[in-house]
């Protein structure tokens, strides 16, 4: 078989991988490289209604991920900014929140790994 061969069957795999929902085709851009000079994690602690609260974060231009979690916080926010004085803000704004009982900011020093690959092969797990 050639490569040209396969190309049907690769993207009748997608399309229906798509279709789905399993697989979601996008472009991943890197906030370093666009002006974002601060990336962190921020831990929630909330007295009531989580769902509130991550819904209004969660249309915050500044956060990328926003979680519900188990554990010692309620929420688990990562966020990104131009630099630490807008963090200081969005921190600020955060903690303004009715329910918002504590936040703890964690901030990135430096990435060593960002994938999206949430099931490797079994091999690859156990080498390297």
């Amino acid at each position: 078989r050639t490569a040209a061969s396969e190309m049907p069957s690769v993207r009748a795999r997608v399309q229906a991988l798509t279709s789905t929902g399993i697989l979601q085709i996008i472009g991943l851009t890197d906030p370093g490289n666009m002006g974002f000079g601060v990336m962190a994690l921020l831990g929630v602690q909330a007295n009531h209604d989580l769902n509130r609260i991550a819904e209004l974060v969660s249309t915050w231009p500044e956060t990328t991920y926003v979680v519900i979690s188990a554990g010692s916080y309620d929420l688990l926010i990562e966020v990104v900014c131009a630099d630490n004085a807008a963090l200081l803000l969005l921190v600020e704004r955060l903690r303004a929140v009715d329910g918002v009982r504590t936040t703890e900011s964690f901030i990135y020093i430096s990435r060593h790994k960002l994938n999206y690959a949430y099931a490797p092969e079994p091999d690859a797990a156990t080498t390297g």
